[in-house]
């Protein structure tokens, strides 16, 4: 007695899995073993600011970044329950260090900026 499932042998094939397949990993996972939070504050500096930083790179910004990146590199040491806090204060130093290099850099450049109107000649007399 046959059904209509057939009488012949088993499909050697696998049955198709039922749930979707991963063919890469997902965005949140971590790559060559860095953890995406701590990717991105790796990242380089933004491409349209490289032409500015140039001009008034005085290895500050770079001092900075390498403090920044011992701090993380230290985390592995800390206790597990430690790390989250120490890269949370690793974070706020460097965003306040960057801050107050801006801000000095600001202040330079209005300055030079000032120097040079007052350099130039003003305005003639009116008739």
């Amino acid at each position: 007695m046959e059904t209509d499932h057939g009488a012949g042998p088993a499909n050697p094939a696998l049955p198709a899995s039922s749930a979707p397949e991963m063919k890469e990993a997902p965005s949140d996972a971590p790559r060559d073993g860095v953890n995406p939070i701590v990717a991105r504050d790796l990242q380089g500096p933004d491409p349209m600011l490289r032409g500015i930083e140039a001009i008034e790179d005085d290895g500050t910004h770079l001092e900075i970044e390498a403090e920044f990146r011992r701090r993380i590199s230290g985390l592995r040491r800390l206790p597990r329950h430690a790390r989250a806090q120490a890269l949370r204060f690793a974070r706020e130093q460097r965003f306040i260090a960057l801050a107050a290099l801006r801000e000095k850099r600001q202040r330079e450049r209005q300055g030079r900026s000032e120097a040079l109107r007052q350099r130039l000649p003003g305005p003639g007399p009116t008739p």
